[in-house]
């Protein structure tokens, strides 16, 4: 895989954290340029970690079996078209949130956050260790993305509502489905 592939897996990971930073945006009064920022931070370091981490461990014991590898290629598969579906589900179950005025945002919410969206950034991580690539080199540009995301998920949601929060799950969807399709056709086939 190259850099492209990996850049629009991470942007397909971050989109989660988009959609429910676009909930949480619809309901604030007014929007906190620091804490924002502060946020974005944590979550786009907590994120790429996850990330990297569980890319760098599964690879270190992926590279001890080496019959394992044909089985590790089916996985990657398995997982990118798992991941690709329950995004296409987040996007077609479009459940109407109760919209009620938040002031902050509690630390308590933005670990719950962080812990929601990290089972994607660590089942990715894991399928690209199984394809053995390494993913050290990409621990900022994944933090950006994921920064990134989550502010214009924050301002979309502010301005626009959560609407689009299905938007976000079905372009992660189509990237993800995407991605399992590739590892079919370069890896298996």
């Amino acid at each position: 895989m190259v850099t492209l592939e990996i850049i629009l897996i991470a942007i397909a990971i971050s989109l989660d954290s988009f959609a429910l930073m676009a909930c949480k945006g619809a309901v604030k009064k007014k929007i906190n340029i620091s804490c924002l920022f502060a946020m974005s931070l944590l979550l786009g370091i907590w994120h790429s970690t996850v990330f990297v981490e569980s890319n760098l461990i599964v690879g270190t014991i992926n590279g001890t079996y080496l019959g394992f590898e044909p089985f590790a290629k089916i996985l990657t598969l398995i997982i990118f078209l798992g991941l690709g579906t329950h995004m296409l589900c987040n996007a077609v179950n479009n459940k109407k949130i109760k919209e009620r005025r938040e002031d902050k945002t509690s630390i308590k919410g933005i670990l719950l956050i962080a812990v929601i969206t990290s089972f994607d950034a660590v089942t990715a991580g894991i399928a690209l260790a199984f394809l053995r690539i390494d993913l050290s080199n990409t621990f900022i540009p994944v933090m950006l993305v994921n920064m990134l995301s989550t502010f214009l998920g924050t301002y979309t949601g502010y301005y626009f509502g959560y609407e689009y929060r299905s938007a976000a799950y079905a372009v992660s969807a189509e990237i993800l489905l995407i991605s399992g399709i590739n590892v079919l056709i370069k890896y298996i086939i």
